[in-house]
This record gives structure tokens, sequence and C-alpha cells, in this order.
């Protein structure tokens, strides 16, 4: 009783596919999942969590993750990586990845003692009808290319910037535009927020190391001048401190102290 497509994206350059897909769904009690059968076996299970990654087991049940999964062939040197908008369920079996869509369980059903799950004398809604749209990304590559460049992916597709309109002045025609704010040198360094501290004049760089490896990175504000060398510990959460008048950007604590 229902009906789908998959529409795919392909790029002019590199690549990075992105996938569509566009679900009208009318089942009742029923499971739907995109599957993704993958030539990369045996091969790790790794899904993002929060402000970290976590490995997997292959056996089919249910996972919880954040933006991004992905089959890692270690020996081969492969991988695929999978990045999401809003799903947050998979299972691993056999170089396959099952990402959940739907889920069309009856509203609300829970056992009661010896009575039944389901009472057959009333009206009962069912969720996850209609239609609904997802949309992946996909790309595959050197496995450890794949780890330092996935989180950094994942937040370009899942927070696309703001579209607002502008009127400029016109003082600053025929003036070079600085391309960016912030710039951090390293991919796996990633620059998870930014925003104004408890002072007036101060601006809080919170950075996340994705990889679960020591690294090394250079964050710079071109606009101001500043810049700061840091070291990042597995999966550390480093917060740097700004002055408004970009003479000094350094380490603090996590809310600015």
């Amino acid at each position: 009783n229902s009906q789908a497509y998959i529409r795919y994206y392909l790029p002019a350059k590199g690549t990075k596919v992105k996938t569509e897909v566009r679900v009208n769904w009318a089942e009742k009690g029923a499971f739907l999942k995109l599957e993704l059968p993958t030539a990369l076996r045996p091969a790790a299970a790794l899904a993002e969590t929060a402000y970290g990654v976590m490995e997997h087991e292959c056996d089919g049940r249910e996972k919880v993750f954040h933006r991004w999964c992905g089959l890692f062939d270690e020996s081969a040197g492969k991988a695929l990586t999978v990045i999401n908008k809003g799903n947050y369920g998979v299972d691993f079996l056999e170089g396959t990845m099952r990402i959940s869509l739907l889920h069309s369980a009856v509203y609300a059903a829970h056992p009661i003692g010896d009575r039944p799950l389901l009472v057959q004398d009333r009206f009962l809604p069912y969720i996850d009808q209609g239609e609904r749209i997802f949309e992946f990304e996909m790309n595959a590559g050197d496995c450890r290319e794949r780890r330092e460049f996935i989180t950094r992916e994942a937040v370009c597709f899942q927070e696309a910037p703001m579209s607002v309109p502008a009127f400029p002045s016109g003082e600053a025609e025929g003036k070079e535009a600085p391309e960016g704010v912030v710039y951090v040198d390293d991919p796996a360094v990633v620059l998870s927020a930014l925003r104004r501290g408890k002072k007036e004049k101060e601006y809080l760089l919170r950075l996340f190391e994705s990889t679960g490896q020591e690294r090394k990175a250079c964050v710079s504000v071109p606009v101001l001048n500043a810049q700061c060398q840091v070291v990042m510990h597995p999966f550390e959460v480093k917060t740097l401190k700004l002055s408004a008048d970009g003479k000094t950007l350094e380490e603090c604590g996590i809310f600015g102290e």
C-alpha cells in the first residue's frame, strides 16, 4: 500500500553521492530500512556518538547513533561512510548497513498483565504514516581519510548556513573580503561552537578531536590576526578564549574561566 523512490545526485567532482529517499507510507506494524550492501568484509562498524565514536557489533541488532555511520575495512584500507539528516537507528550485518527510516507501530501499545497488547474494540492510530523525505550523503575512500573528514562533513551536511537578507552600504566595494572567520588547519579537529563569552568583549571557540588520536592543530582568526597552537588528546573537548580586539587567543576552562 506504499510507494517510494530513491534519487541519486552524482557530483561533477569528488566522490560524495547525495541520496534522497521519498516515501508515501501506509503500512501498519512494519519497519522500513534503507539497505546498503557492501563488499567490505570483514569490516569494523563505526558510528558517531556524543563527542565520540563507538564501534558496534555486526549482529543485525538495532543500534543508536548520531550524524554518521560507516564500515571500515582496515586490512584493505577502504571505508564507506553515510551521513544522515535525522535518522538515528542502524544495524550492521555481513558487510551491510541498514539505516532505519520508519517504524509504523501502533500508538501506544503497552502490556498490562494478561490484557491484550492491542485492544480490538476501538480505533488505534499508527505512527510514521504519510509522506516522508530522507536525505543522505555517501562517500567512500581510504580508511584514514574517511575518519579524518567524516565528522566535519557531517556538520556541513546537517547544519546548512542560514540565508539572511542584507543591504550592504557599499563602503566595502573594491575591498577584498575575508574568506572565513575561523580556520582550523586539521580536518579532524572540529569547531563545534563559537559564541560570546561571559564578558562582553570576548568570544569562546569550542574544539573537538573526532578520530580518537592525539593531534596538533593551528587555530587562527585572520580578520583579527590572531592564532593559537593546540594539542588535542583523543576525543578531547577544548575551549579557546578570543578577545574582541584579537590581541589574545588562548586556552581556558570549558566555561571561559
